[in-house]
This record gives C-alpha cells, structure tokens and sequence, in this order.
C-alpha cells in the first residue's frame, strides 16, 4: 500500500514539475526576443513567485529556476522508475508463488491433464509477461497523468491551439483503434508459441541421451528449428 501511494505521488510531482517548467519557457523565451515579460497571468505568477524566493525576475534567474526545476524533475523521474519497477517484481513475485501454490494443491488428475513444460511456460513466461503488463500499465497511468498536466499548461498559453490539438489527438487515436485487436491476436499466438517451443526444449533436453546412442542429434535439431 505505502508503495502505491509513493508511486501516485511521485507521477503527480513528475507531471507538475514538466507543467511547470513548460510554462517557465515562456517568459524565458520572451526575455531572448524582446527582453519584455508575458502578459499571461499564470506565467507573470511564476515570475512573482521567483522574486518572492529571493532570485532576480531576469534571464538569469529564470534560466537558474528553469535548471533546478530540471534537476528535479529527473530525480522524481528516476525515483518513479525505481518504484515502478519495485512493485512489477511484487506483483511477478506475488503471481508467480500463488501460482505455483495451486499447482501444488491441486488433485494429480488435474494436473496430469498437461505436461509438465505447460507448466513451466505458466510460470516463467506467462508471469513475466503479467509483470510487463502491468509496468505498461503503471507507464500508461503515468504518461495520462503528464498529458492532463500539458493540456492545462497548453490551455493556460493558448486555448484554441490546445483544442485543435486534442481533436487530432483523438481522431489519431479512433484511427489506430483497429490495431488493438491485431495486437491481442499476436499476444494469443505468442502465448502458443511459447509452450510449444518449452515443450519442445523438455522433451528434446529428456531424450538427449538416448539421442547421442543413436545418432539422431540432427532429427532432435530439426523438431526445434520446426518449433521456433
């Protein structure tokens, strides 16, 4: 739980620190063209907020913020890294005993049903493969979070832009829609592919002795070729 917690705080704080520092190259901008301050209220807020912590309103104090803010940024960013990949291995971690715990109480009538490679796939592969599924997902949550963050800087500098942006953003997106079940589909036949190429290796790695005793190294080489 504390890690869950940890990791929404952190995409929060990694999502406003980029909002931020979006806005704060604004008034930056301006100072290398024309010297003048932004007339946007949310970005003449920053720059009081600079004066107040001490740091000259200038190009020199902007650009000291604007890399402090950086800085910090890539810590909070490293440190959700290393929280999402601290709770990708509880999950596989998790999954994978559960897993393994039903197997082992489960009546043999059951279990007998498939070789022992399918079971091997379950446990290796396809777990790992949840454990990848779920960083995609924590990455997915991460990535909404930062675009909500844009869309309200996008917002605050110019509106109309923004609105023009999100409906090609969402019409992309109804475009690449059809993708999805191609990619469900090619997850299935990895899933299948997968346990036949552990039952392969199983039976070809149980049968290698007696192989050798007859010499049919290449029959055992060609079945696994066929597989993979």
């Amino acid at each position: 739980q504390t890690v869950q917690i940890l990791l929404a705080l952190l995409m929060v704080l990694v999502a406003v620190t980029e909002g931020i520092g979006l806005l704060l190259l604004v008034p930056i901008i301006d100072q290398l063209q024309s010297g003048s301050g932004s007339n946007n209220p949310v970005v003449r807020l920053l720059v009081d907020s600079l004066t107040a912590l001490g740091l000259p309103a200038g190009l020199g104090g902007m650009l000291l913020a604007f890399l402090a803010l950086t800085g910090l940024r890539e810590w909070l960013r490293f440190r959700r890294d290393t929280e999402t990949a601290r709770l990708q291995f509880k999950v596989v971690d998790h999954h994978r005993e559960r897993c393994f715990r039903l197997i082992l109480g489960a009546e043999w009538s059951f279990v007998n049903r498939h070789d022992l490679a399918h079971y091997g796939t379950i446990l290796v592969t396809d777990i790992n493969r949840i454990g990848q599924g779920f960083r995609f997902a924590l990455n997915a949550l991460a990535t909404l979070v930062l675009l909500v963050v844009y869309l309200a800087a996008a917002m605050t500098l110019s509106p109309w832009m923004t609105l023009v942006a999100l409906a090609s953003a969402v019409a992309l997106l109804l475009l690449l829609g059809k993708f999805r079940s191609q990619a469900t589909r090619l997850g299935q036949a990895l899933t299948g592919s997968n346990k036949a190429i552990h039952g392969c290796m199983q039976q070809s790695l149980s049968g290698l002795k007696m192989a050798k005793i007859l010499g049919s190294e290449s029959r055992l080489l060609q079945e696994f070729h066929t597989e993979v």
